[in-house]
């Protein structure tokens, strides 16, 4: 894997590298249209 150095790049892959950061996020940010669309379980 190549070096990320722009720090927005990286806060955001090791934030949403966990399982448990991307699910709260799309739970409370996307539309519950979309939300509701997503197997959250198989992230």
């Amino acid at each position: 894997m190549t070096n990320i150095t722009n720090p927005h790049d990286k806060f955001f892959k090791e934030s949403f590298s966990r399982i448990e950061v991307a699910r709260s996020f799309i739970e409370e940010i996307f539309p519950k249209e979309l939300s509701e669309k997503i197997n959250l379980e198989t992230l």
